[in-house]
């Protein structure tokens, strides 16, 4: 009776924790998805406010996927006695950001990019539009990947684990059982002993190479961009600080203030000398034209008239 009470409270204990961990994990993403929207209005641009919607959508989607990678750490470890799956959890975050890298991202930006004149006759088609533009460009891309991710499985798609075989015979059998041998400091050596260093090679699923596909590219691209940004970014703060603005004196205020004003005097002056300078251009065509018309009316009344006599 002790034991089956045992269990049904370790049953409803399991329970819970799988309840609460899933709220948890509800209230996360939630709180991720509104961050990742705040931070597109802060920094998005005031003339898309109200177009390239589906690239705001992928980039929104973007930050929240990345965020909740980062968060999976802590709730896989959390979750260690639970029933959750998180082995499955992280397969479909490395899958989507797969997806994510390869084909959504350079959707929307060859589509948020596109500037060619589609109202044209010769540019009619399905290829030809926005969308189809977009779509070739980044099928293309995807297709690259894809075929590079096909030929590295082929040759690739394996994964060996090293591991240690120790041969003894039967009169040190006992002494290692009972740790006398580790104990005295006796070496494993022949010919009572033998040690082979040796491999379990086992093949590897297309999920898991892809998270080991993903997670090369990641911290490649990480210490890249890291080591670039440890020198550059000490160098910029250090050259906003020496080109900050800085305020001006009374007397530096006054003194810019008639540089100014003889400059925008100076301006205008020349600004009237071009005016009356096109004017009397214009003036001078426009009578050279009369004269012009003129005299070409005489000319061809005169030899009306000469030919009439």
């Amino acid at each position: 009776m002790g034991n089956q009470f045992h269990l049904a409270s370790n049953r409803y204990v399991y329970r819970m924790a799988n309840v609460l961990l899933i709220v948890v994990l509800v209230i996360v993403a939630l709180v991720l998805a509104g961050c990742s929207f705040l931070f597109l209005i802060k920094f998005s641009h005031p003339d898309d406010s109200k177009q390239a919607r589906f690239p705001k959508f992928i980039v929104i989607f973007s930050f929240w996927l990345a965020g909740c990678t980062v968060l999976l750490l802590p709730f896989d470890v959390a979750s260690v006695d639970s029933t959750i799956p998180v082995d499955i959890l992280w397969q479909i975050a490395y899958i989507s950001i797969a997806v994510l890298v390869f084909a959504l991202i350079p959707f929307a930006f060859f589509y948020y990019e596109s500037d060619a004149d589609y109202t044209r006759e010769d540019s009619k088609g399905a290829c030809n539009n926005q969308i189809g533009q977009a779509f070739m460009y980044s099928a293309m891309f995807l297709v690259i990947f894809v075929v590079i991710v096909i030929i590295m499985f082929s040759f690739l798609g394996t994964a060996e684990i090293p591991f240690t075989v120790m041969r003894q015979g039967l009169e040190t059998v006992r002494p290692v059982i009972e740790g006398e041998l580790a104990a005295k400091g006796r070496p494993c050596a022949a010919p009572v002993c033998s040690v082979v260093q040796s491999s379990w090679t086992i093949p590897v699923s297309i999920p898991i190479y892809i998270i080991a596909v993903m997670s090369f590219i990641g911290w490649f691209s990480f210490t890249l961009f890291v080591g670039v940004g440890l020198i550059a970014l000490p160098l910029d703060m250090i050259n906003e600080f020496r080109t900050r603005p800085a305020p001006m004196k009374a007397s530096e205020y006054a003194a810019e203030k008639i540089k100014l004003g003889q400059r925008a005097t100076l301006l205008l002056e020349v600004l009237k000398r071009e005016l009356s300078l096109s004017l009397s251009l214009s003036l001078s065509l426009s009578l050279s034209h009369s004269s012009f018309l003129f005299s070409s009316s005489v000319e061809n009344n005169f030899f009306f008239r000469r030919g009439k006599l």
